[in-house]
C-alpha cells in the first residue's frame, strides 16, 4: 500500500473522523460559502498549515483547500462565492415571435442555401 495513500487517510480521518473516513468514495463534500471563506482566510492570511485548518473546519480533502487558497489569494473572498451552473437565463434562440412574412421568407432561404452549399462543393 502506498505510504501517500495511508497518509491522506490520516489527514481524512484527523478532519472529519471514522465517519467521513468511511463515507471516502460516496462523492464530493460540498462546502458552504462561509467555511470556503474562514478556511482560505485562515490559511492564507492567518498562516494556518493546511492539515490543521482541514481539521479545525472539517475538510475532508486538501484538494478544494488549496482550490479555495489560490482563489481567496486571487481574487479575495468573492471568488469563492458560487456561480449558477448552466447557460444563463435568456441567452436562447428564442426572440420576438416571427411574422407569417418572416417564415416565408425563412422557407425560401433554406433551399437556397442548400443548393448554393451543393453548388460549392
Amino acid at each position: 500500500m502506498p505510504d501517500e495513500a495511508v497518509r491522506n487517510w490520516q489527514k481524512t480521518y484527523r478532519a472529519t473522523g471514522r465517519g467521513g473516513l468511511l463515507a471516502m468514495g460516496g462523492g464530493q463534500a460540498r462546502y458552504d460559502y462561509e467555511t470556503k471563506v474562514a478556511a482560505a482566510s485562515a490559511v492564507v492570511d492567518g498562516g494556518m498549515a493546511k492539515p490543521e485548518a482541514m481539521e479545525r473546519f472539517g475538510i475532508a480533502s486538501a484538494t478544494p483547500l488549496k482550490q479555495w487558497c489560490r482563489l481567496y489569494r486571487e481574487g479575495g473572498a468573492e471568488a469563492l462565492r458560487p456561480r449558477p451552473k448552466g447557460r444563463p437565463r435568456g441567452s436562447g434562440a428564442k426572440g420576438a415571435p416571427k411574422t407569417r412574412e418572416q417564415e416565408l421568407e425563412e422557407r425560401v432561404r433554406r433551399p437556397e442555401a442548400q443548393v448554393a452549399y451543393l453548388k460549392n462543393r
